[in-house]
């Protein structure tokens, strides 16, 4: 696992998070390996007070979240199947009271 993590603000006003991590699923027969992407871009309004974001979560993998291995020995089949968590997006409203 390999992990690669950036936070930076375009201005007062708007900052952004990118997690970035390289996974990798290694069976006796099969490798498969998985650029996780996380993204977050905030946005503070002029009050201070209030908070928007739009976030994702391994939005590069939200349809591929199996990995399955088949193997055959002898006179019979063995699969085994790995499930993942599937990625998402979603939009954020923070407050901040003082």
């Amino acid at each position: 696992r390999k992990k690669t993590n950036i936070n930076k603000s375009l201005n007062d006003d708007i900052k952004y998070y990118i997690n970035n991590s390289y996974l990798w699923n290694k069976t006796e027969n099969n490798s498969r390996n998985f650029l996780k992407l996380d993204l977050e871009i905030v946005f503070f309004s002029l009050m201070k007070n209030w908070e928007f974001s739009l976030i994702g979560n391994d939005i590069l993998n939200f349809n591929q979240t199996q990995v399955i291995d088949n193997s055959l020995q002898d006179n019979y089949l063995r699969e085994r199947i790995t499930n993942r968590l599937s990625g998402f997006a979603g939009v954020g409203i923070k407050y901040k009271v003082l």
